[in-house]
């Protein structure tokens, strides 16, 4: 019901776009995982990753989640390189690519994560220009067209505080809260976010030398891993032809960003005193 509502709030114009602007889902991959990860296909049931050797390769959409401490290390032929590490839980709704033009300097990406608790470290340094990552917390959303940032989610008991922290150890981005004012955060700072009865509190304070370390720390964890800065390779599909469309709406560089509809189970929004539109448990 919810996709069907959507729809109807899309004017005819934007479907011209949608099928102009073609995206092609990409490839993840996996380069570690700790025992304890449960790992879960788009429609299947989730268990532990059998041993086997890594890196290994996915095209489908999943959810990882752990009880405990575990983590695992992934990148994306989008551009990302990342860590997550529990309790929580974490899917990968988006990792895909479109091209425009008729060369491969025309390429945009996208990639979007759904993340309820845990810590999250994100390399998107080498995105092209245009390209994009979004993640989706209960306490908003992270937007970041490039750079380095982590965000660390606290797991608390009770039902009405929650806790975060946006590290940005490179480049920039955009925090929306859920009254979708925008917070901008840049290269060497981090912003804390309290959420407790009813209030919500945003502030931005330098990082000091210790969590600044952790970029490095990052960096040596994953340096025994096979071409530890290569990206998965995906093979490029024809390109779309856009002579057909309207000039005007191959400049909506929102839309080209940002549209997509959700196909995982979406993060609930942690708001105790205002109703969730999604029924999802956090």
């Amino acid at each position: 019901m919810l996709r069907f509502l959507l729809l109807l709030f899309f004017p005819i114009s934007f479907f011209s776009v949608a099928h102009a602007f073609e995206w092609h889902r990409g490839l993840y991959q996996i380069d570690h995982i700790d025992p304890g990860v449960q790992f879960a296909k788009y429609g299947e049931v989730a268990s532990e990753m059998p041993d086997g050797d890594f890196p290994l390769e996915f095209s489908k959409l999943a959810e990882f989640s752990a009880t405990s401490s575990a983590n695992f290390f992934f990148r994306a032929s989008t551009g990302i390189l990342g860590k997550w590490e529990g309790p929580g839980k974490i899917s990968i709704e988006a990792f895909d690519h479109s091209w425009l033009g008729a060369g491969l300097s025309d390429e945009l990406t996208r990639t979007i994560l759904y993340f309820n608790k845990g810590l999250l470290f994100i390399n998107a340094e080498t995105l092209n220009n245009g390209s994009s990552i979004i993640v989706e917390t209960p306490l908003g959303k992270v937007t970041a067209l490039g750079g380095i940032f982590s965000i660390k989610l606290e797991d608390f008991k009770g039902d009405t505080r929650r806790n975060a922290m946006i590290y940005c150890y490179k480049g920039s981005l955009e925090y929306t809260d859920q009254n979708g004012v925008l917070h901008a955060l840049s290269n060497g700072n981090k912003m804390p976010i309290i959420l407790k009865d009813d209030l919500f509190k945003v502030n931005t304070v330098l990082m000091d030398e210790l969590e600044t370390r952790a970029l490095d720390n990052f960096n040596k964890e994953r340096v025994n891993f096979i071409e530890p800065d290569a990206f998965p390779k995906f093979e490029n599909p024809p390109l779309v032809d856009l002579t057909q469309s309207d000039e005007s709406l191959k400049e909506d560089e929102n839309f080209k960003k940002y549209y997509f509809f959700p196909v995982l189970k979406e993060i609930k929004p942690f708001n105790p005193y205002k109703k969730s539109y999604f029924n999802s448990e956090d």
